[in-house]
């Protein structure tokens, strides 16, 4: 238990000083910088007061960062590749599943963005993944109401 505890301060530490340098060398912007430094707070938080982290869970982890690189630097094939390498190590891993849809959604492939999502909320559905993604259906959704609404308007002009 206290061997975990460490290991989660550590890799903290590390995706904690990993953000902070690339804002610092200017290859993140403000917004990133934040999004980054909460998400990896968030995600280690989650992860060390549920159980101890797994072999599998470990890896993930390293492919997800690795994918989180590589969308960030809008390389979205290369995330796509990275996160589907962290689902296969850990399937259930509602944090991959939600950047896996996001980079899908980047490719166009909205339809197995929505999936995604989907399948975050059912697996963790109280983590902020799963938060994140219910967000991201909810503004798909409004958006989708939007050009219904508009198509509907400009035909009953006609």
């Amino acid at each position: 238990m206290l061997k975990s505890f460490f290991s989660g301060i550590w890799t903290l530490i590390v995706d904690l000083s990993q953000t902070i340098w690339r804002f610092v060398t200017l290859n993140s912007s403000t917004s990133e910088f934040t999004r980054d430094f909460w998400d990896s707070l968030s995600a280690t938080w989650q992860e060390g007061s549920s159980t101890a982290l797994t072999g599998e869970r470990k890896t993930a982890r390293k492919y997800l960062k690795q994918g989180v690189k590589h969308y960030n630097s809008r390389r979205y094939s290369d995330a796509l590749y990275s996160f589907r390498r962290s689902l296969d190590e850990d399937p259930n891993y509602a944090r991959a599943l939600l950047y896996y849809g996001n980079a899908l959604y980047k490719l166009h492939e909205e339809s197995a963005a929505l999936e995604a999502w989907k399948r975050a909320i059912a697996v963790e559905p109280r983590s902020d993944s799963a938060k994140n993604a219910q967000l991201k259906l909810m503004r798909i959704r409004e958006k989708n109401k939007l050009v219904i609404d508009e198509i509907q308007s400009q035909l009953s002009k006609k």
